[in-house]
Parts: structure tokens; C-alpha cells; sequence
């Protein structure tokens, strides 16, 4: 999934990741088992594909079929009708099928940046009442394990083959990095 780093001064729609150390899940070296996290915001909900669409047609570079092929694969945005329409694509649904680069393309559009892996990883720590804890919380757990062995019916699906990006909350606003952190 991807993520917008977001302003702490814009703060409606996104959550307070607070700063702090998190154990890696894929250290670099044996050394490197905990690292350190500064504070950031992230986005609540995922980038639309009406978003997404947005930003393309404001940025045609990124269009299907004129994005360089050297930054997005064949699969990039098939789901949607055209380069330029939804087709049957959900509006509101998030966009799937996006490569990392143009995910970067899109948060920096909006003035912020992609989430690291360092900080995906502080993010994945939290539990239902708590910023970290989840590898160790037997309730979360739990609950994970019992979300991933769900069928796929309705309200329980499993997570998209690609994950959807993260969405500002206002328009040329809110998405960036804050300098004073």
C-alpha cells in the first residue's frame, strides 16, 4: 500500500504516527533490529480512482499509454476503461494497478511524499488502542489471522493484488513532509 506523508498542521483525515523505534521485519544487516521513526501523519483513506484520474489528467505524462514503460508495467491502470476514463472502475473505489513510481508522481503532485518502509513498519505496529504493540498483542493477532482466513465475502475481502495509494485530505494542501519535525 501506499502512503502520503502528510503535514501535522493539516491534520483532518489522518492519524498521528508518533515517533518512536520499531523492530525491523527485514533488517538490512543482524545488527539493524530496531531502527528510529520521527513523527508523521498518514492518510485515513486510500487514493481514489476518481483522485487518481484527477491527477493523470493534470499530469497526461502519467496517462496510460504515455507514462514511460520503463516506470509502469503493462498492467498499469487496466482496470480503468480508457487512459482517460473510469470505465467500469468505482469512482470512490481505491486505485489498484499503479507502479511506485507514479505513485511518487501523484504524492508529490499533491506536495508530500511516499511513505518509507521504516515508517509503513511503525505504522503496521499499532493496535486497535495503541500506537505500537500489535507483534506482541494477542488480540491483534487474532484478529488478523481471522480477517486473512475469511472466504472473500462481502466486507471481508482480501487486499487487492496491488494496494491502493493514500489520498490528501484538501485539495493542494495537507500532503508533505513537515521540515520542523
Amino acid at each position: 500500500m501506499f502512503a502520503l506523508f502528510t503535514n501535522l498542521a493539516f491534520a483532518a483525515g489522518t492519524v498521528l504516527i508518533p515517533a518512536g523505534s520499531h523492530r525491523v521485519f527485514y533488517p538490512l544487516s543482524p545488527e539493524e533490529t530496531e531502527v528510529w521513526v520521527p513523527a508523521f501523519r498518514l492518510d485515513v483513506t486510500p487514493v481514489t480512482n476518481a483522485e487518481f484520474l484527477a491527477f493523470v489528467t493534470r499530469a497526461p505524462s502519467w496517462t496510460r499509454g504515455q507514462a514511460p514503460a520503463l516506470f509502469v508495467d503493462p498492467q498499469y491502470l487496466s482496470h480503468w476503461g480508457s487512459p482517460t476514463s473510469l470505465g467500469g472502475a468505482l469512482p470512490n473505489g481505491p486505485v489498484v494497478n499503479v507502479s511506485w513510481h507514479a505513485a511518487r508522481a501523484y504524492c508529490r503532485a499533491q506536495g508530500g511524499e511516499l511513505a518509507t518502509t521504516d515508517q509503513w513498519e511503525r505504522a503496521a505496529d499499532a493496535t486497535l488502542t495503541a500506537p505500537t504493540g500489535a507483534r506482541s498483542d494477542p488480540q491483534m493477532t487474532a484478529r488478523v489471522l481471522d480477517w486473512y482466513g475469511r472466504s472473500g465475502d462481502a466486507g471481508h475481502r482480501r487486499p487487492a493484488r496491488r494496494q491502493p495509494l493514500r489520498r490528501p485530505r484538501s485539495p493542494g494542501a495537507g500532503v508533505g513532509v513537515d521540515p520542523r519535525l
